[in-house]
């Protein structure tokens, strides 16, 4: 599941906007409080929803050939349903998300399967999992879920490294590629984040989110900057003589000088003299500062 760019939600209203999952998104349907199709990434769901996760009967498809056909809840399974595996179907409980019983077997001739995509035991123990998408999972499975640490690379760039449960990241990092930010926190159940914090490198900025909701945005350097201009301000002021300009020119304009002469009959003469402009000086009120000390 993919974060959809929430940052952009966040940064950009100070200089840029919010990550969430771009592979995560609803292809059909109500996925909010109804029946939709909805795609995670790792695996397509079509069925019932209920505050935005899968809720009731459903189907959720992984991909290699792997099915499961039954109930959930709270976006995790949840219930009596068919686990289908290469072809082979066994009837499954399942309670929040783990096998509670299986009534048929899903191994032929005591040996498990080989599950397209994987290297390693996707079922049960350590493996690398590359999806039709692009994306691959390497890490710990149980019940051939994502359970335990783990790191999903996206065809994107994007790479989550966190610790899952049911398929579902609980707790870990997620690095933006194009954005070149990382959230490091908590997740939702749909995979976007809960609580955390989002660092933005480039502008050494940081945002904070607490339960999906922005709590607070830092911009080290720039705050250090406003703290000492505001220290600046509390003693200092522009200079009223030069207006700020400091060490600039402050002089008028160009003088010029013209003067007639009248001498013996007939014979005047004009004469102009032109000073050029005026030469650069630094201001003697503030001495070139530009401002002075608050009286």
């Amino acid at each position: 599941m993919e974060m959809n760019k929430l940052l952009k939600l966040v940064v950009y209203a100070i200089l840029f906007a919010a990550p969430v999952y771009t592979q995560a998104q609803c292809l059909s349907g109500d996925c909010k409080n109804g029946t939709g199709k909805f795609d995670f990434a790792y695996a397509v769901y079509t069925g019932e929803f209920k505050n935005g996760l899968p809720e009731g009967k459903g189907l959720m498809d992984y991909g290699n050939g792997q099915t499961y056909n039954g109930y959930f809840k709270k976006g995790v399974e949840d219930g009596e349903g068919i686990l289908t595996k290469k072809g082979v179907a066994a009837k499954v409980f399942y309670r929040n998300g783990k096998i509670e019983t299986q009534t048929a077997a899903v191994v032929i001739g005591g040996n498990t399967p080989k599950m397209d995509g994987c290297t390693g035991d996707c079922y049960n123990g350590y493996g690398v999992m590359k999806f039709p998408s692009g994306n691959t999972y390497s890490g710990n499975f149980s019940n051939s879920q994502f359970s335990g640490h783990g790191v999903m690379v996206f065809a994107s760039g994007n790479v989550l490294d966190a610790d899952f449960a049911g398929h579902l990241p609980q707790s870990g990092t997620f690095t933006y590629k194009q954005e070149n930010a990382t959230f490091k926190g908590t997740f939702n159940a749909d995979g976007t984040p809960l609580t955390g914090r989002y660092d933005y490198p480039n502008t050494g900025t940081y945002v904070e989110v607490t339960n999906g909701r922005i709590t607070a945005t830092h911009n080290p350097k720039q705050e250090a900057e406003a703290a000492a201009k505001a220290e600046h301000d509390r003693y200092w002021m522009v200079c009223p003589a030069c207006g700020g300009a400091g060490g600039k020119s402050i002089a008028s304009s160009w003088e010029s000088s013209r003067k007639t002469y009248v001498g013996t009959i007939y014979d005047e003469y004009t004469i102009t003299t032109n000073y050029g402009p005026p030469t650069p000086h630094i201001c003697l009120k503030c001495n070139g500062k530009g401002s002075v000390k608050r009286r």
